[in-house]
């Protein structure tokens, strides 16, 4: 579904809001093995690899949640920083067809 809705609301100006973009944690705990390559590669979690991705996507704004102060740091690692092209492409392979 999002790999259809995503693109055109981006090729027509409308904003999406990824509202619990980590799926209430289902999505780091789902093994997507490119999660743990990445979260490796840059030092950083599975969640911030995950919010960094989206937050790079055009017309996506993101919310996660944070219940406490450790999750509000982890939200804030995803920031100031960026993910090589490379990897953005695999993850818009891997995650952005999640729901077609």
């Amino acid at each position: 579904m999002e790999s259809k809705i995503i693109p055109y609301c981006q090729e027509n100006d409308i904003v999406v809001i990824a509202w619990c973009p980590l799926a209430r944690g289902r999505l780091v705990r789902s093994g997507f093995k490119i999660l743990d390559e990445l979260a490796q590669k840059y030092s950083r979690t599975q969640a911030q690899i995950a919010i960094n991705w989206l937050i790079s996507q055009k017309s996506v704004v993101t919310i996660p949640k944070a219940s406490n102060v450790k999750h509000l740091k982890e939200n804030l690692g995803a920031i100031d920083w960026s993910l090589d092209k490379e990897d953005t492409c695999r993850l818009d392979g891997e995650l952005g067809n999640t729901n077609s």
